[in-house]
């Protein structure tokens, strides 16, 4: 073994000093290869690192959305192992602003069946929804408790007068039924073949709030699409009857694709 390798020494240095000038300029070629392979490398990491936190600003960290989910279906998904961290929105309810009064809708039912949004979207955050849905706050803090709330910049922007920080707000809520059924859908109304709104009323509590902050909604918020504003307020459980939108971080986000399969396989993306 020893001689063998003797031999070949001697061979690769004979080799390498009988022509100088082509066994530098390889040896060049080598570093630059080395050293472009490490720059790509680098910069194909840095370029993973950027957008993920480019998503992770706009969106949040979890890894997938379950819209309109009953409590019972959420309770139920949120025991799956997969998961690292779960968070959620669930609606208080609806109000479809002063021009709606109670008595007016029930004396007109269809009064509804041509309006575009709801005036408000009264909602319940879980705690750490904030931070896992990146909630981004204008100005104030998070509300810490059920009589506490934040509104929609939206909203303050339509009457900075009457909401300011520390101002009061009085809702009545109401749940959205269609066909003798609650509606549990949170990303937008229920339509008739004609486009026509096919909603009813059904009065189901009163609530007074002090406003502690205003926040933007979120891009990603398909709740956007049912109301012009939004109020949320704190809660530590999730409410039977509830619509939830639920928010999934898990340990391992290669499981994204089986946790969906085995939880929402015949639901809709």
């Amino acid at each position: 073994m020893s001689r063998s390798s003797n031999i070949v020494s001697k061979y690769a240095k004979r080799t390498v000093f009988k022509n100088k000038g082509r066994s530098i300029l390889t040896l060049i070629g080598i570093v630059v290869a080395t050293m472009m392979f490490s720059i790509v490398a680098s910069a194909h990491q840095s370029a993973i690192d950027i957008l993920k936190s480019f998503a992770s600003d706009e969106y949040g960290t979890w890894h997938e959305e379950a819209y309109s989910m009953t409590s019972m279906d959420f309770q139920k998904t949120a025991k799956d192992e997969r998961i690292k961290n779960v968070v959620y929105i669930q609606e208080l309810g609806f109000n479809a602003g002063p021009d709606y009064t109670e008595k007016l809708i029930k004396e007109e039912p269809k009064l509804l069946q041509y309006i575009d949004k709801y005036e408000y979207f009264l909602a319940a955050m879980s705690p750490g929804f904030e931070d896992m849905c990146n909630i981004s706050l204008v100005r104030g803090r998070m509300p810490e408790n059920s009589n506490e709330a934040i509104i929609s910049l939206e909203m303050f922007s339509d009457d900075r007068n009457n909401l300011a920080i520390g101002s009061t707000i009085f809702m009545t809520y109401y749940a959205r039924y269609s066909q003798g059924h609650k509606v549990m859908n949170l990303q937008g109304l229920q339509r008739n073949n004609n486009g026509l709104v096919n909603e009813q009323f059904y009065s189901i509590g009163e609530q007074e709030y002090t406003i502690v902050g205003y926040f933007a909604v979120p891009e990603y918020a398909t709740w956007k699409n049912i109301a012009r504003n939004v109020i949320l307020t704190r809660s530590e459980n999730v409410m039977a009857g509830s619509a939830v939108n639920a928010y999934f971080e898990f340990k391992d986000p290669a499981d994204y694709t089986a946790f969906a399969a085995d939880h929402f396989e015949n639901e809709d993306d």
